[in-house]
């Protein structure tokens, strides 16, 4: 792929990257909201920094599939600093449809959305692994899922060189 690399960001793995995201994005006067359920990092990493945490949560009458209705709903009352979405989702395996998706990103351009693909290579959806979205959205991706490399921490993320350098400023 024709990827800049001043747009790649690589990590201990994609858990030390949605860390390190929450912790750099992080604004004071605002939560991060986290559409579940889903991956219980990205609240573990807000929590530690006494981050506000939101959540908009599917549920077994929808079979748990997430809502853009909903997390529209939700980034227009809580104004959150940054969406976390794991798409698709784990443990349920769930996603909005990848044109939903790209409508409900470039409907909030001034809101990060950050795009836990960590199991898209491994889900049906492993085409849209080439969709690539406005410069507030962040793709994070697991190399040990995608390459099969056991007991290996190795992630990456995809996003705009400035995010980029947001991150890369923040990691040990």
């Amino acid at each position: 792929e024709d990827v800049d690399v001043r747009s790649v960001v690589v990590g201990h793995g994609s858990v030390e990257l949605l860390w390190t995201a929450v912790q750099a994005l992080a604004d004071a006067r605002a939560p991060l909201l986290i559409v579940g359920p889903t991956f219980c990092e990205p609240q573990a990493a807000a929590h530690a920094a006494k981050i506000p945490v939101t959540h908009v949560r599917a549920d077994a009458d929808s079979a748990f599939a997430p809502s853009s209705a909903a997390i529209a709903c939700a980034i227009e009352a809580h104004a959150p600093f940054a969406v976390y979405l794991c798409h698709p989702n784990n443990p349920t395996g769930r996603a909005l449809p990848e044109p939903e998706l790209r409508a409900l990103t470039e409907a909030y351009p001034t809101t990060t959305f950050i795009l836990d693909q960590a199991f898209l290579s491994l889900s049906e959806r492993h085409a849209e692994r080439r969709a690539r979205f406005g410069p507030h959205v962040m793709l994070v991706r697991s190399l040990t899922k995608d390459h099969a490399l056991a007991g290996v921490r190795a992630g990456y993320a995809l996003c705009h060189p400035d995010l980029a350098a947001k991150l890369e400023a923040r990691r040990p």
